[in-house]
């Protein structure tokens, strides 16, 4: 079989273009899921509100965290485990909570990017259509991490090369409702012989996505770039 010729410079063109030609909806999305992002946590709030009043106490940990290094973080967890332990299912539910939107909306998001390539087309609802797959693909994703931070556990590269050969399961969940098992199989086969592409292509994704978060606003320009370019790059590879 011929081997697909991809641009990761024409990607990112198609997603700069698509930005501005759909930056209304782009914004509208990203400005649904910040609202869906303040509606979830008020509602996570409602399971740890002692934890939340007795932050002051946990607060100054998560400081000495950022900076421990080896043995001392240690000794800087051990205080927390009491307390985090006694909010250990209220905690659990909210991560269960968070896990199941997210997961879900970022499907919907990825659907969004799909109808616009496809049809130049779409509409904020489509973002929140997907939560009937979300206990499907927060699992998957769950799957998603444990591979991927094995693969760091091995020497870091492992973790990068499958996190580049299997990150589009979610289209195939999306577009095929293949199981979890399937989409990361028929991911790996998409991606064969395209790594370095993918790397190039998660690289340039990080810079701009860093960028828009450290220019005012940016992120509402940066975000639908990255999510249009990997559209266009996964709609190469499939066609």
């Amino acid at each position: 079989m011929e081997e697909k010729k991809i641009s990761i410079f024409d990607a990112f063109v198609f997603g700069f273009r698509m930005t501005i030609d759909h930056v209304r909806l782009s914004v509208m999305v990203l400005l649904a899921g910040i609202v869906l992002a303040i509606g979830v946590s008020s509602l996570a709030a409602l399971f740890n509100v002692d934890l939340i009043r007795n932050f002051h106490e946990v607060y100054p940990y998560l400081q000495q965290l950022q900076t421990c290094v080896g043995p001392a973080c240690i000794t800087v967890v051990r205080p927390l485990v009491p307390l985090l332990s006694h909010h250990l299912i209220t905690l659990l539910i909210a991560a269960l909570l968070f896990g199941l939107v997210f997961c879900s909306f970022d499907l919907g998001t990825k659907k969004v990017g799909l109808d616009l390539y496809d049809t130049d087309s779409s509409s904020v609802g489509v973002a929140f259509s997907y939560f009937y797959l979300a206990p499907k693909i927060m699992f998957a994703w769950l799957l998603y991490a444990i591979i991927v931070s094995t693969g760091f556990v091995l020497l870091i590269v492992p973790g990068i090369y499958w996190f580049l050969r299997f990150g589009f399961f979610p289209y195939f969940i999306l577009e095929k409702d293949a199981s979890i098992i399937d989409s990361f199989r028929d991911s790996y086969e998409l991606t064969e012989g395209y790594v370095w592409d993918l790397f190039v292509l998660w690289i340039i994704t990080k810079f701009i996505l860093h960028l828009g978060v450290m220019v005012w606003f940016g992120f509402f320009i940066t975000w639908p770039i990255a999510l249009f370019s990997h559209v266009y790059v996964y709609r190469k590879l499939t066609a």
